[in-house]
C-alpha cells in the first residue's frame, strides 16, 4: 500500500510538469519503465472494489430526480439532410440527438424517471455505472422489465463512481442506438474544476437511407456526425489561447474513429471515466464503439481542424469535406511572415451539448422518497431543474435566449392567445461559483418572453408546482381590476385568466405573491412585447432583463437592504461578455429593454454608439431621437433602435456599480462579407453584384438579366459551372427565392478568396416579363 502512495505522489507530480510544460523535453526523453505489476492490480481490485449494488442507505450526496420522455422527430443532420429518429428529452420539451446530458454529483442518488411516447418499446442502459442493480442495468432481455408504448418507468442508482459516461436504449441496440437513442452522463466528484471550459463531444454515424422497420438491415452508413450533426453544421469549439478546455469524448456509434487535432496536441486524462496513471500527449486518439475519453486541449492562436483521420469520415454522402469534421477556433491568427494578422470570424454558438441542458443536474430532492421537504439550509427545495444552462468559461449558467421570439408562446386561435406558465424551482447558477435554488415560471429564469399583437385576447393559465409555496400573477400589460390575476394560487392549484392587450409596447410580469419583492428576487419576473397590428420585425431583436440576485441565506432582510451579491442581464451576471450578442454592420439592432429590479434604477446604454430611436415603454407614440442613456426603473421598460459599424460595443447599464456587479455584456457587430470570388457570366463580370454567404456565392437574377440585356424570370434547367478550366459540378446551379427576388447561386465550397467562377453554358427556361 505505501508503494501504492509513493506512486501516486510521484505520478501527480510528474502531471503537473507535463500540464504546465515544464521539462517537458526531459520527460519525454526517459525511458519508460513499467509503473506497476501483476500483484499490485489484483491488490487494487481487492482493496478498491467492492463490487454489486450500491443501497439507497449508502449514498453520500444529493438525491437526484430526472423525468425524460421517449419520442420520435425529425432530425436534420445537416441543412437538407432530414432522417426519422427517436430522441430523449426532458419532460415538457422536445427530444433531441444526442439526448440532453444527465449531471450528477459522485455519491448522489439518482431516479430517472422515462415515459415512452413512441409505438415501440425501449429502455435506458446507464453506460459505466457499475453501481446498479441488474433491473436498473437496462437491459431487458435479461430481466424483461422495458418500457412499453405508453408506459412510464423509473431506473435509480447510487453514483458511486465519478467520471465521464454515457445512456443509450439497450432494446434492439444496433437498431435503437442508430435512430439516434443515446446522450452523456456526467458524474463529478468533488474537486473544483481547474480547467477554463468544458465540452462534450459524441460521435456517431448515420444510414439516412435505413429502415428503421427492417430491425435485421445491416446499415451503410453514409453521414458521419459530431453531436447529431454533420460537416458545416458542426458548431465550432471556441477556446481563447491560453485558456484549457476539457473535452470529454464519447463514441456512441458502432465504428472506431481515430480523432484527429490540427495545430496543438492534447493530453489524454481520463478512459471510460477513470483518471489514468500518467496523462498522455496525443494528436490522434483511436476511440472504439462504447469508449470514453477525457481530454485537455489548450487554446491557441488561429482555426484548425479536429477530424476523424479516416477520410470517408470526413464526408457527406461521399462528398467531401463534411461529416466527422468540426474546429477548434482560438485567438486572433498570427501569420508566420508577420505580414497579416487577422481574427477568424466568430461562429455564433459553440458546439452542442458543450454543458448543461434544462434539468441536466435533476431535481436535487432532501430525501429518497417522492415527497419534498426544505433542504437542511433552509432553502427551498428543488422540484424542476428545467433551465437551459450550457457551460462557459466559468460553467455559469445561460438560461434564456435573448433572441425576440418571432411569435406568441402559443398559438393563437382567431383573436385568443394561450399562454400556460408553471410557478416551479429550478436550480441554477446565476454568477461564477454563486448555484442556488431560483423560483422560476416554466423552470427558467426570465421567465419566458411572451409576444402577441395589440388587440389580442391574451389567456393566461397559471399552475402553481411549487409544492409548499403560493404563487401569483402580475400583468404590467392588462388593464383590470388587481382581484383578477393577483390571487395567490396554492400548490398543486391552477388560475386562468383573460385580458385584452389594449396598448402596445414592451412590458413587464411577476410573480404578485406576498412578499411580492422576495418572489422577484428569487427570479420569477419575464417580458411581454405587444406588437401594433402592423409590425414587421427588421434586422435583429434582442430581450434583455436587467435584474438583481441577493444574498440567498439572508431572505428577506437581504433584499430589502438594496446590497445585491450581483446583478445579472437574463439571469446570470456577466454572462454576454463571453458570448456577446451579435449582428452585421449596418443592420438595425432593436433591443427590448426590462428593468425588473427588484430595487436599482437602470441606466441603459451602449459604449461608442447612439440611440437613433427610443420609446420609453415601447409605444409608438413615445418616440425620443438621438438619445445616449436610457433610465429605465424597477418595473420599467424601454425598446431602442441603433445601427452600427463593425466592432465590439460593451451594453450595460451606467449605474456603474452595478455594471460591475454583472449588468454588462457586448454587442458584436460582424462585418458583411463581400463578394469572395470573381464572378464571370458570358463575358462580363458580375462580381459587384455577388455577395457570400454560407459557403454559396449569390448573383442576383437581375444581374444576368443585365448582362443579357432582357428582362428574364429563370427557371434553371441545367448548367454547369467552370473553375480554371476545370467542371466543378453539373449541378451546381441552383434558383432561390421562388416568389421574391430570386437568386442564382453555385456552391463554392471548395473555392479559395480571388478564385474566378465562369458561368458557361448555363441554360435556362427563359419567360419575358410583361
Amino acid at each position: 500500500m505505501k508503494r501504492r502512495i509513493a506512486r501516486m505522489i510521484v505520478g501527480v507530480l510528474a502531471a503537473a510538469s507535463l500540464l504546465t510544460g515544464s521539462a517537458v523535453a526531459e520527460e519525454a526523453a526517459k525511458p519508460i519503465t513499467p509503473a506497476w505489476t501483476m500483484e499490485d492490480a489484483v491488490q487494487q481490485m481487492r482493496d478498491e472494489y467492492q463490487g454489486g449494488t450500491v443501497m439507497p442507505a449508502e449514498r453520500t450526496g444529493q438525491f437526484r430526480e430526472f423525468r425524460l420522455h421517449i419520442a420520435e422527430f425529425e432530425h436534420e443532420i445537416t441543412d437538407g439532410v432530414k432522417v426519422k429518429a427517436w430522441g430523449f428529452g426532458y419532460e415538457g420539451q422536445p427530444v433531441s440527438v444526442p439526448g440532453p446530458t444527465i449531471r450528477a454529483k459522485q455519491g448522489d442518488l439518482v431516479r430517472i424517471h422515462i415515459k415512452n411516447e413512441t409505438d415501440q418499446p425501449h429502455s435506458l442502459h446507464s453506460h459505466g455505472i457499475t453501481s446498479v442493480d441488474e433491473v436498473n442495468d437496462g437491459v431487458p432481455h435479461v430481466t424483461g422489465a422495458y418500457i412499453m408504448p405508453g408506459e412510464t418507468f423509473t431506473y435509480q442508482f447510487v453514483a458511486s463512481e465519478s467520471g465521464t459516461h454515457w445512456y443509450h436504449c439497450h432494446v434492439q441496440t444496433s437498431l435503437h442506438q442508430d435512430m439516434g437513442m443515446y446522450g452523456a452522463m456526467i458524474i463529478e466528484d468533488a474537486a473544483k474544476p481547474t480547467w477554463d471550459r468544458e465540452f462534450v463531444m459524441m460521435v456517431d454515424e448515420w444510414d439516412t437511407h435505413r429502415d428503421p422497420a427492417d430491425a435485421v438491415t445491416k446499415p451503410t452508413y453514409n453521414y458521419f456526425v459530431v453531436n447529431g450533426k454533420a460537416g458545416k453544421s458542426v458548431p465550432d469549439m471556441i477556446i481563447p489561447e491560453d485558456e484549457i478546455a476539457r473535452i470529454r469524448l464519447i463514441n456512441a456509434g458502432f465504428e472506431s474513429h481515430a480523432l484527429h487535432l490540427h495545430g496543438t496536441h492534447f493530453v489524454i486524462t481520463h478512459k471510460d471515466g477513470y483518471q489514468l496513471p500518467l496523462p498522455q500527449r496525443a494528436d490522434t486518439l483511436n476511440i472504439a464503439p462504447g469508449e470514453t475519453y477525457d481530454v485537455l486541449v489548450k487554446g491557441r492562436d488561429g482555426v484548425f481542424p479536429w477530424h476523424d483521420h479516416n477520410s470517408l469520415a470526413v464526408t457527406d454522402s461521399g462528398v467531401y469535406p463534411g461529416g466527422m469534421l468540426m474546429h477548434t477556433r482560438g485567438s486572433a491568427a498570427r501569420r508566420f511572415d508577420e505580414t497579416q494578422t487577422f481574427t477568424p470570424v466568430p461562429v455564433e454558438g459553440e458546439i452542442h451539448n458543450q454543458g448543461h441542458h434544462p434539468g441536466d443536474e435533476g431535481h436535487v430532492i432532501d430525501h429518497d422518497d417522492h415527497q419534498t421537504a426544505a433542504p437542511k439550509n433552509g432553502a427551498p427545495p428543488v422540484v424542476n431543474a428545467g433551465v437551459v444552462v450550457p457551460e462557459t468559461t466559468f460553467g455559469q449558467a445561460v438560461p434564456f435566449d435573448p433572441k425576440a421570439p418571432a411569435q406568441a408562446l402559443a398559438a393563437a386561435t382567431g383573436r385568443v392567445v394561450e399562454v400556460k406558465l408553471e410557478a416551479r424551482r429550478a436550480l441554477m447558477e446565476v454568477a461564477p461559483g454563486d448555484s442556488r435554488e431560483v423560483w422560476t415560471f416554466n423552470g427558467q429564469v426570465p421567465a419566458p418572453t411572451i409576444r402577441v399583437r395589440q388587440g389580442d385576447t391574451v389567456r393566461i393559465t397559471l399552475t402553481n408546482k411549487d409544492p409548499e409555496m403560493e404563487h401569483g400573477l402580475d400583468f404590467h400589460a392588462g388593464q383590470m381590476d388587481s382581484g383578477t390575476f393577483h390571487q395567490a394560487i396554492k400548490p398543486g392549484e391552477s388560475i386562468t385568466f383573460d385580458y385584452v392587450a389594449n396598448y402596445p409596447g414592451l412590458f413587464y410580469y411577476h410573480c404578485s405573491a406576498g412578499p411580492v419583492i422576495m418572489h422577484i428576487a428569487n427570479g420569477m419576473f419575464g417580458a411581454m412585447i405587444v406588437d401594433p397590428p402592423d409590425y414587421v420585425a427588421t434586422g435583429t431583436e434582442y430581450v434583455l432583463v436587467q435584474h438583481e440576485w441577493y444574498d440567498a441565506a439572508g431572505g428577506l432582510d437581504a433584499v430589502l437592504s438594496g446590497q445585491p451579491t450581483a446583478v445579472a442581464i437574463n439571469g446570470v451576471a456577466a454572462q454576454y461578455v463571453e458570448r456577446p450578442l451579435t449582428a452585421r454592420a449596418g443592420e438595425k439592432v432593436r433591443f427590448y429593454f426590462v428593468n425588473a429590479g427588484a430595487n436599482n434604477f437602470a441606466g441603459f446604454h451602449v459604449i461608442g454608439e447612439i440611440f437613433d430611436a427610443v420609446w420609453p415603454d415601447g409605444n409608438p407614440k413615445n418616440l425620443k431621437r438621438g438619445v445616449q442613456t436610457v433610465t429605465v426603473p424597477p418595473g420599467g421598460a424601454v425598446v431602442t433602435d441603433l445601427v452600427a459599424e463593425a466592432g465590439a460595443y460593451p451594453v450595460l447599464t451606467h449605474s456603474l456599480g452595478d455594471a460591475t456587479m454583472g449588468a454588462l455584456g457586448v454587442l458584436r457587430v460582424d462585418p458583411v462579407s463581400g463578394a469572395a470570388v470573381r464572378v464571370l457570366y458570358d463575358g462580363q463580370d458580375l462580381s459587384a453584384q455577388a455577395r457570400l454567404e454560407e459557403g454559396r456565392t449569390f448573383v442576383s437574377a437581375a444581374a444576368f438579366a443585365a448582362a443579357a440585356q432582357v428582362d428574364y424570370s429563370f427557371e434553371p434547367v441545367g448548367g454547369r459551372v467552370m473553375v480554371a478550366g476545370r467542371l466543378i459540378s453539373d449541378d451546381a446551379v441552383r434558383l432561390d427565392g421562388a416568389g421574391g427576388a430570386p437568386l442564382v447561386w453555385v456552391r463554392s465550397l471548395a473555392l479559395a478568396v480571388g478564385a474566378v467562377v465562369e458561368w458557361d453554358q448555363v441554360s435556362f427556361t427563359v419567360t419575358v416579363s410583361p
